[in-house]
């Protein structure tokens, strides 16, 4: 990353120009967005439950119905039917709609005489009020239409409306959903209550919704996060440069997405949020180092390259561990999580691109040119000080106690864990005070069958099974059985139209409410029906029936809970006959995909994990330092499913992604703290000062990061749809648990091991001498290449600008310094006496003149002791330069007795001869 800022910042027309075209062309193409506001994306479409589902709806009918709910007082007068007459042919003319059942169009077997009526309840409307209540009474004889078409209490009716089969887009939904409430609409001042029911309008209702979030959240959570950051960075930059990176990767990603055909459904909605909220994070470890490089370089151009010196290997590594946390939850077999995991990962990718280009140009323009010292004095400062100083205490003073506290609450944690359940609800989308959860509760009170559709499908083998009374009596047994012992549900089948046939035939005695014992009547029964009456229910074949359950359940638990009941008595009913049955629906498909989400769950954190643990044990190159960062990391996820578990939130959409994305930014806080510290276990005389200074220097922005993580996920909490908000809440709560575990559990992990310090792969790779240099410097002499490696693995590299000088080495007298790269010019100065006034202007005074001039190059020790005070050192560029003092000897003694003694011996002979 370092080299990307370095570019950008003396690029800046050419990183200008290419973001904005990059932009430009974004806008382009948000219009070419798709909105499914649905969670009809559970499983893949090969998986075994969905080829299945599929097939059904095939051969029977489509799964996706709208129910029309019409209430009043007085709704069966004549007038007011025929309005719902008219409407029901309306329904029949939209394009979208395959086929219509009411009391208007579907067939009443009723017996008039001698004759079996076949025609619909109002066919035609009765013109009297008498006729009317007869017809109702009627209606409400038929166990077809009671608690389906009409209300018990005679105040209420249905239309049912099938979507066409098959696969259907969020457009089709809208139409259907438009085209219903157009022809609605000037019926609202007739009745009492109208409105439509179903997938459609719960597609269009979430689609508005998503939309009206965008508008309103984005930008509060924004303004939010940016204010956070300005109070805890005390720069006005750390609440513009957020806004800025944001608004580019936002609109990267949505251009992303039209390329890749993905569309914006309902956890993708938060992508925008997240990477304005997780990206500012990484903003404000980059202002925050830019700062302290402007008090350390005095110029900002210098400052930039401090920071691109000091947060690039972090921030690379934290993007990648962030990145790889949302790419863990594709493992997912729901399609939903997956593309909202694909989008969220490029988006934080696209992220790092803006970051690492954008910041550089930002900082060159508009960056602060002096230090200010709000940063590091003040009420804030002192706070951060004190603080610093009670977490260091805690960890060195009293890590038994803060042993044992992480040990109980962990375990307490994974207690309440395991009470964790899973659960995927259709109408759980919304919240319990929105219009449309109110509406469907109204129609549950009035019905006992509700919106939601459960098919069953039996099969049998032989010649025509389903044709046969013997067959046909298991099938009205079990429709019997759920209309009898299921409160929530009521049963449609084909046996229940022809025991209803039957029964009529009989003189509407309520005995024969059967299936005939003779084959033959069963298929002259069937002449009674038309082919849109049974092609829903059964094979032309007769070999396949399906049984329609619509009922009132939209938990995925509670159905499990069902067909596990359903299914042992079908088995008990169906013993003894060779036919089989299998359950469909969407909402079985979705009960499916609920159940993958513990397996999936693990999967993500462990894979997660596992990552995290290579990538540090190859970054440090110590298998302990890897351990030790896996702890700090898997306490949020044991806190996360504790407060679950204690305040019974299932795990869901939007919940299950919650862990390991919450990992992947934890790790965040994580890799800054490691590498801060390793940093300092160089440059100071133990562990204790070394984790003193790494709190003092990262406790800002650690806590200014989490804190504005937690609150503006917090803000989803605000959000219309229930995952949404509980996605907020919980991924707010699990950044302070992140937090409270990188300020407490790493120190002390850090502290209780006797790790001195950790050696990064970057230095491997870029602190090593060229083997030349071995025989230009003689403190290396008599000195293997692989001890020389060491040396300079263990060592402090400094780059020393023209500005700074060599004041570090008055500053540090009892510090020597190893020219690695660049050359030193010395001027040695002496006085003379002189009587000549035209040179010097002087009588008999003394004259300063240059009696000595050098040039060092790479393997020279400069050292307090080497030069006098005549000696005067210049640099005309930059110059690395590698620290040797006690400290570092000392630490090598550890790792290697015979390169210290080869080092002290060499560096004692030199500190005895002058610098020229």
């Amino acid at each position: 990353m370092r080299i990307i800022i370095l570019w950008s910042r003396d690029n800046p027309k050419k990183v200008i120009v290419t973001l904005l075209f990059l932009c430009i062309f974004s806008i382009t193409r948000i219009p070419l967005i798709k909105i499914d506001p649905t969670i009809q994306k559970m499983l893949s479409e090969d998986h075994p439950e969905k080829l299945f589902y599929k097939n059904t709806e095939y051969k029977f009918t489509s799964d996706v119905i709208t129910s029309i709910y019409i209430r009043d007082k007085n709704l069966f007068l004549p007038k007011k039917i025929s309005l719902l007459e008219k409407l029901t042919w309306k329904f029949a003319d939209i394009k979208e709609i395959y086929r219509v059942e009411s009391l208007f169009s579907s067939p009443n077997f009723y017996s008039d005489g001698d004759m079996l009526s076949t025609v619909p309840l109002f066919d035609p409307v009765p013109e009297t009020q008498e006729e009317m209540n007869k017809l109702v009474n009627i209606g409400l004889n038929n166990p077809l239409f009671k608690n389906q078409f009409l209300s018990p209490d005679k105040q209420s009716m249905t239309i049912v409306l099938y979507a066409e089969k098959g696969n259907h887009d969020v457009e089709y939904y809208r139409r259907y959903a438009k085209a219903v409430d157009a022809e609605l609409k000037p019926l609202k001042k007739e009745f009492d209550q109208i409105f439509q029911l179903g997938i459609p309008k719960l597609s269009d209702h979430v689609t508005n919704g998503m939309i009206n979030d965008q508008i309103t959240f984005i930008p509060f959570a924004v303004l939010v996060v940016s204010l956070l950051l300005l109070i805890g960075l005390k720069t006005l930059n750390a609440s513009m440069l957020p806004i800025l990176t944001g608004t580019v990767s936002v609109l990267w990603t949505m251009a992303f997405m039209t390329f890749f055909n993905i569309e914006a459904q309902i956890l993708i909605s938060t992508v925008p949020i997240i990477l304005f909220i997780i990206g500012s994070t990484e903003d404000c470890h980059m202002i925050s180092e830019y700062m302290e490089g402007l008090h350390a370089e005095k110029n900002n151009l210098k400052a930039i390259d401090y920071m691109a010196k000091k947060v690039g290997l972090a921030i690379t590594l934290t993007t990648i561990t962030t990145v790889i946390g949302f790419l863990s939850i594709t493992f997912n077999k729901i399609i939903l999580l997956r593309e909202f995991a694909i989008v969220a990962a490029s988006g934080l990718a696209l992220n790092f691109i803006v970051t690492a280009t954008l910041t550089p140009v930002y900082l060159r323009y508009f960056g602060e040119s002096k230090p200010r010292n709000s940063t590091r004095e003040g009420m804030t400062a002192n706070f951060y000080k004190r603080l610093s100083k009670i977490l260091l205490n805690l960890s060195k003073d009293h890590k038994a106690k803060v042993c044992l506290i992480v040990l109980m609450l962990s375990l307490f944690g994974i207690w309440q864990g395991t009470k964790v359940h899973t659960d995927i609800d259709n109408l759980t989308v919304l919240k319990k005070s929105d219009p449309f959860i109110k509406q469907v509760n109204l129609m549950n009170e009035n019905y006992k069958g509700g919106i939601n559709n459960l098919l069953v499908v039996f099969k049998s083998d032989g010649d025509k099974p389903f044709k046969k009374a013997k067959a046909m009596k298991k099938i009205f047994e079990i429709h019997n059985h759920i209309d009898d012992n299921w409160k929530d549900g009521v049963s449609q089948s084909l046996a229940g139209t022809l025991a209803l046939i039957n029964r009529e035939l009989n003189g509407g005695d309520q005995s024969q409410y059967k299936i005939p014992d003779q084959d033959n009547l069963i298929s002259q029964y069937m002449l009674f029906l038309s082919k849109d009456d049974w092609e829903a229910y059964i094979t032309p074949d007769y070999k396949e029936m399906n049984l329609i359950i619509r009922h009132k359940v939209s938990s995925s638990v509670e159905i499990d809970k069902v067909l596990k009941r359903l299914t042992a008595d079908f088995k008990k009913i169906l013993t003894g006959s060779d036919i089989t049955f299998k359950f469909t629906s969407a909402m079985v498909v979705q009960t499916v995909a609920a159940k993958t989400l513990v397996n999936s769950q693990l999967k993500g954190i462990f894979l997660i994990l596992l990552f995290i643990f290579v990538i540090i044990w190859i970054l440090f190159l110590d298998i302990k330092a890897a351990l030790l960062s896996l702890i700090p990391n898997i306490m949020p996820v044991i806190g996360l499913f504790g407060f679950m578990g204690f305040f019974d939130i299932a795990l869901d959409i939007g919940t299950s992604i919650i862990a390991t994305i919450a990992i992947g930014v934890a790790t965040d806080d994580t890799l800054h703290f490691f590498t801060r510290y390793n940093d300092c276990l160089k440059i100071y005389d133990d562990r204790i000062q070394a984790m003193r200074h790494t709190l003092q220097e990262e406790i800002k922005p650690v806590m200014t990061t989490s804190i504005s993580l937690a609150i503006g996920l917090a803000i989803l909490g605000l959000s219309n749809f229930r995952p949404i908000v509980e996605f907020g809440i919980l991924s707010s709560v699990t950044m302070i648990f992140a937090l409270l575990s990188d300020l407490i559990v790493t120190p002390m992990l850090l502290l209780t091991t006797n790790q001195k310090e950790f050696i990064s792969i970057l230095d491997v790779y870029t602190q090593k001498p060229k083997p030349s240099f071995l025989s230009q410097s003689s403190l290396l002499n008599h000195i293997k290449y692989s001890e020389a490696k060491t040396l300079f693995l263990m060592g402090l590299l400094e780059e020393i600008s023209p500005d700074e000088g060599f004041n570090i080495i008055h500053e540090n007298p009892e510090n020597h310094y190893l020219i690695t790269d660049g050359i030193v010019h010395v001027e040695k100065k002496g006085k003379q006496r002189s009587s000549d006034t035209k040179d010097t202007g002087q009588v008999n005074g003394d004259s300063e003149i240059n009696i000595e001039f050098a040039i060092l190059g790479p393997g020279t020790l400069i050292s307090q002791k080497r030069i006098d005070q005549f000696t005067h050192l210049t640099i005309k560029d930059s110059v690395t330069l590698l620290l040797i003092n006690k400290n570092l000897l000392k630490r090598i003694s550890v790792k290697n007795k015979n390169l210290n003694l080869k080092l002290t011996s060499n560096l004692h002979s030199l500190l005895l001869k002058p610098l020229i």
